[in-house]
């Protein structure tokens, strides 16, 4: 997956150097405990993966404080952003639950390529939704309604910008959102009615809706993934627009 990763990154987000606004850093290797984990460390500092993340988020944004992506091992599979330090965090963890997750419940369905993608999908998703947060939080922008919306949409957009990543994205983080358990009924207590994120099929329908209001011949598949009914489908078009002038407007000063 490292090489695919760094193609990925390569081709996607090639462009010419600039000042950084956003740099990454690391954990350091004696304090990571799994040696599976290390290992998955040593490969992506080799392979520059989270200083290309940098290099191209700082050629995109120009933001008032420096940012930093950090890679290590949490205890736990997650990715958040911390404001205190002004740092995304990416938990090594993550990595191997992905693929995980996907080998069962697609079993040998998929072939490695199309795994590769998925994961690599999923984790673009994950970063710019915590790059929403770092945006939110360091450009004081205002927010109505819940902040994990905003930075759903957020990079919802951002994704949707990069015609390399788009598709990936999209479809990695309607993986990221479709926990079998998702659509059983009474599955969602009232911890997940109070959570500060939204239910997850939820959070699929507004990706889904988003690409296919961008683009509707691309995305349709993204519609049936997610089980968008028609009703919601005929307005994805509109959304996606008032998404757009929001986005636009609120990162003016923020995208270069």
């Amino acid at each position: 997956m490292t090489n695919l990763l760094r193609l990925i990154f390569l081709l996607a987000w090639a462009g010419s150097a600039t000042a950084q606004s956003v740099s990454a850093t690391y954990q350091p290797i004696p304090q990571i405990r799994s040696p599976e984990l290390r290992q998955l460390q040593i490969d992506w500092r080799s392979n520059r993966l989270l200083e290309g993340m940098a290099e191209q988020l700082s050629r995109q944004f120009t933001l008032s404080q420096p940012l930093k992506i950090g890679l290590g091992e949490c205890g736990m599979s997650n990715a958040f952003y911390k404001s205190d330090a002004k740092i995304i965090v990416l938990c090594l963890e993550l990595i191997p639950d992905l693929v995980s997750r996907i080998l069962r419940e697609q079993g040998t369905r998929l072939d490695r390529e199309t795994i590769n993608n998925i994961v690599v999908g999923a984790l673009v998703f994950i970063v710019f939704h915590e790059l929403g947060h770092a945006i939110i939080d360091i450009e004081s922008l205002p927010v109505l309604g819940r902040n994990e919306d905003a930075a759903d949409m957020i990079s919802t957009y951002l994704i949707l910008q990069e015609p390399a990543l788009a598709e990936r994205g999209v479809a990695g983080g309607l993986f990221f959102f479709s926990k079998p358990t998702s659509l059983i009924p009474g599955f969602f207590n009232q911890q997940h009615m109070s959570d500060e994120h939204g239910l997850n099929p939820q959070r699929a329908v507004n990706l889904a809706c988003a690409a296919y209001g961008k683009e509707p011949s691309r995305f349709v598949w993204a519609m049936q993934a997610a089980r968008v009914t028609n009703q919601r489908a005929s307005r994805c078009a509109g959304e996606y627009a008032q998404l757009d002038r929001s986005v636009r407007g609120l990162l003016r000063n923020v995208i270069r």
